[in-house]
């Protein structure tokens, strides 16, 4: 079967946590779907919501398209500020509501829908209208939301919390044995795979930016990086309670008896922002804010800096973060607190080093592995020739095949 003989189909792509595009952030697993679903000749809609995640706040998105001609639409939904809330839940519970909403005022239906889990909500309504309407359904599991809370919750509010969380792994297993087919962005996520179902492994992937246009902060930011003389260590992303950002900032501080000659530069938003700024403004020496940059400005950053973090707290179930694939594209290692797959990764292809998430001493200890300058240039030789293991181009195109043997 070659793709030519595929009919033209329509396929819905659904997660309130998708960003959409032309707002300077990387590109998302669903557009990078999209486009090669609409290579293939299918029609692709990516169904999201009007509430930011990673800014905690609403957006106004008419209808629109991406520049590879995929639909997006913006779906309502409520507004939560804590990264683990009930009022989260409460919003992704109304964001199924008018997906439902969507759905049935639909003239025409689509052919297949692949929905992200979490949130579960969402996957059942995907699995309503599979049941209904013979739509095809592909869930892609991307976080073990369950798992996290189940971890978080004091044991006073465990036992009244507990039936609920067996309910919600119960309907998690039923969607994923109904559906047409499981997409995994990590093969530790197989744990929670039923047995009728064979997995299918995509990974977020390298994405390979163009060069970005002329900007005197850009300019000013790499010029400023390549003025210190110290080992330049970097976190570029979300700062939100999920990560180990206190534990980073607490090992840079002076006080902290680590080697002076290394610094960290951090860049992003989110709630931990003022706690980063304050840090700051008490070790500037030592700690650099510089805020949120542009997707496309982050690969020349990072090339300036020497090792890449990926700091999150002990409770964390993410397993493969995106800053994992952009360290990697930038050709420098990488130091973590996440165990498990992106752990054995990184000791695989001796690309970097782990710390115990939470422990100045454990993170202070690591940091000082990369002041031996034969070290750190054997671990960016290693990090470069990672590159060729990831690659969003033979990822996404396997997504895409996959879709057409299904639809077909």
């Amino acid at each position: 079967m070659t793709i030519k003989s595929i009919s033209k189909q329509s396929v819905w792509l659904v997660s309130p946590y998708e960003i959409p595009p032309g707002l300077g952030y990387r590109e998302s697993r669903w557009e990078l779907l999209s486009q090669k679903l609409i290579e293939n000749g299918h029609q692709a809609t990516c169904i999201i919501s009007d509430f930011c995640h990673h800014k905690k706040q609403h957006r106004k998105l008419p209808e629109t398209k991406s520049k590879h001609g995929a639909v997006y639409v913006s779906l309502p939904a409520i507004g939560y500020k804590g990264h683990i809330t009930i009022r989260r839940v409460v919003s992704e519970l109304y964001f199924a509501t008018q997906f439902l909403f969507y759905f049935c005022q639909a003239k025409k239906k689509p052919d297949l829908i692949v929905v992200k889990e979490p949130p579960l909500c969402v996957g059942i309504i995907g699995l309503l209208a599979k049941k209904v309407f013979g739509v095809k359904l592909v869930v892609d599991v991307i976080d073990l939301w369950p798992e996290l809370h189940a971890k978080i919750i004091p044991q006073p509010q465990a036992k009244i919390f507990t039936p609920l969380f067996r309910v919600w792994f119960c309907l998690r297993t039923i969607l994923l044995a109904n559906a047409d087919r499981v997409v995994l962005y990590a093969n530790e996520m197989a744990s929670v795979v039923p047995k009728n179902q064979k997995p299918f492994l995509v990974y977020n992937a390298i994405i390979k930016t163009a060069n970005p246009q002329t900007d005197p902060r850009l300019e000013e930011i790499i010029a400023k990086i390549e003025s210190i003389d110290a080992a330049k260590f970097v976190y570029a992303g979300t700062l939100g309670e999920n990560y180990d950002i206190k534990c980073v900032l607490d090992c840079f501080k002076k006080s902290c008896p680590l080697d002076l000659k290394s610094v960290v530069l951090i860049f992003g938003s989110g709630p931990k922002e003022e706690e980063v700024k304050k840090a700051e403004t008490l070790n500037s020496q030592r700690i650099i804010f510089f805020g949120r940059i542009p997707f496309d400005w982050l690969a020349p950053i990072l090339e300036k800096c020497d090792v890449g973090l990926l700091p999150y707290c002990a409770a964390s179930t993410v397993v493969l973060p995106d800053k994992f694939y952009d360290y990697i594209n930038a050709g420098i290692p990488m130091l973590t607190s996440i165990r498990g797959e992106v752990g054995q990764i990184i000791k695989e292809h001796e690309i970097g080093e782990s710390y115990v998430a939470g422990s100045v001493e454990s993170l202070s200890n690591a940091i000082s592995i990369f002041s031996n300058k034969k070290c750190l240039k054997k671990y960016r030789q290693k990090s470069s020739n990672a590159q060729l293991v990831f690659s969003a181009d033979v990822q996404f195109s396997n997504y895409a095949r996959l879709i057409d043997e299904i639809i077909s």
